[in-house]
């Protein structure tokens, strides 16, 4: 009787394993389905997409409990779109520059390159990765820290800037809220 019973266990076990692995196959052409779907509608982008960033802005909130504010100036110039950015450190005495960046954008070919310089270290580039919805998407995967750029436009005053690194066991990510002055 025991003998009968392990069989129907093993038996039941197995037509579990075999459901699971084809349910498991189901969802997975599911997911490429819908990544399918999604790429269709995820685009490319142009310079001009980007004219909005034209202007100053500042974000005075992601930084506050350290007394830092980030400043970006944008400026468009024949086929290019330049800028700068500071940081800045405020105490009651005074203000210091933490640190300053050069970033141009440009086009090549059908994407749109995003240089950053910054003194005394290396120059990165990200290529235009995908325009959804309101964000326009830079991506470099071979970068060590930071590998995504994604500019979001809210509004004609408003300007998210999310910065994204992938580590091999942790995603790292900064959320800079800009509004234009």
């Amino acid at each position: 009787m025991k003998f009968k019973d392990n069989k129907i266990s093993f038996s039941i076990l197995l037509i579990l394993f075999i459901y699971s692995c084809s349910s498991a196959e189901l969802n997975h052409s599911e997911v490429e389905n819908v990544n399918e779907n999604r790429s269709v509608q995820d685009t490319t982008f142009s310079l001009e997409d980007l004219y909005f960033l034209k202007g100053n802005w500042v974000d005075s909130v992601t930084f506050k409990l350290y007394n830092q504010e980030f400043f970006d100036s944008w400026s468009i110039s024949n086929d290019s779109i330049l800028g700068k950015t500071f940081q800045l450190k405020k105490d009651s005495l005074k203000t210091d520059t933490l640190s300053e960046e050069s970033m141009a954008m440009f086009s090549v070919g059908d994407r749109v390159m995003y240089i950053i310089r910054k003194p005394e270290y290396p120059v990165l580039v990200y290529p235009s990765n995908k325009k959804s919805g309101d964000s326009l998407i830079f991506k470099n995967m071979a970068n060590e820290s930071l590998q995504e750029i994604i500019f979001i436009n809210e509004s004609s005053k408003v300007l998210k800037l999310l910065l994204r690194g992938y580590q091999a066991d942790y995603k790292r990510e900064v959320i800079y809220n800009y509004k234009r002055i």
